[in-house]
């Protein structure tokens, strides 16, 4: 299968996370980061899901390394304190062991703020202070597994870097990279609000979900609203032979020298053709 990517939009967006929401939470609040707490809700073949992560895990056994890179963002005032971590680790999906390294954005006592750290449960999350960490840093860490029971933690933050050996005996059965919604004062906080973020919309397939996406990235503004501009938005776009794509509107939308020009008619901008939707309807 192949696919083209839409590169000619900028924009910002906010997302969330289901969470419950806590009382305002002073600077001093401990900060904490937990296992996967599941949401109670079916995913299917779609994954997982839950009340706290979101992201990327794999699942087996003896994992020894995990490494990862992100964009620290920027986050946007909220009328109650907010929190995010970005960070990768070992295990913590199927068992109570974790042993992680990543950065926080938060929003609390009037002002964002940005730290690194490195935490092994059960203890609370230790701050990195020799780096300094801003909205549009670039971040890497890394985990690896030596002699016995050391673990080494490196996290980068440009020119600034952070080494530290810890020991770390849990069962090394997943490895992820996560958007957690931390526990602060006992409970799962506000995931804060993102801005600035690099998104690339999943609409593999059909020619609705098509132009419905390309609407969606032009409905973005494009100045962004940071000192640090955001990568191009990308879109999915796929190349493969298929009729929901090509036949199903009686203009398709075509990729043309890496863009798709955007629909000038009413609604989504499509109109479909009849007689290939009875062609194609299974029901």
């Amino acid at each position: 299968m192949k696919r083209a990517l839409l590169v000619s939009f900028f924009g910002v967006l906010c997302w969330s996370i289901a969470a419950a929401a806590p009382a305002e939470a002073a600077a001093s609040a401990v900060l904490a980061h937990h296992p996967k707490v599941d949401s109670g809700h079916r995913s299917g073949s779609l994954g997982w899901s839950s009340s706290n992560w979101s992201g990327y895990a794999v699942t087996g056994s003896g994992f020894n390394s995990v490494s990862g890179s992100w964009t620290v963002p920027a986050v946007t005032a909220t009328k109650r304190a907010s929190y995010s971590s970005d960070w990768v680790g070992i295990d913590g999906f199927n068992n109570s062991n974790l042993i992680q390294t990543g950065t926080e954005s938060d929003f609390f006592n009037g002002r964002a703020h940005y730290a690194a750290w490195w935490e092994i449960l059960p203890a609370a999350e230790t701050v990195i202070p020799s780096i300094t960490v801003h909205p549009g840093d670039h971040i890497s860490a890394t985990i690896t597994h030596g002699a016995g029971s050391t673990w080494t933690i490196t996290i980068s933050d440009g020119g600034q870097s952070f080494t530290i050996n810890q020991s770390y005996s849990g069962p090394r059965t997943s490895a992820e990279w996560i958007e957690e919604a931390p526990t602060v004062g006992g409970r799962i906080a506000t995931l804060a609000h993102a801005a600035n973020l690099r998104v690339a919309p999943h609409v593999w397939g059909g020619a609705i979900g098509l132009a419905t996406a390309c609407h969606f990235i032009a409905a973005l503004p494009n100045t962004p609203h940071t000192e640090h501009p955001p990568y191009p938005l990308m879109l999915e776009y796929d190349m493969s032979d298929n009729a929901l794509r090509t036949r199903l509107l009686k203009k398709p939308l075509t990729l043309e020298a890496g863009h798709v020009l955007l629909p000038e008619g009413p609604g989504l901008g499509v109109e479909l053709d009849r007689d290939a939707v009875e062609r194609y309807r299974v029901c």
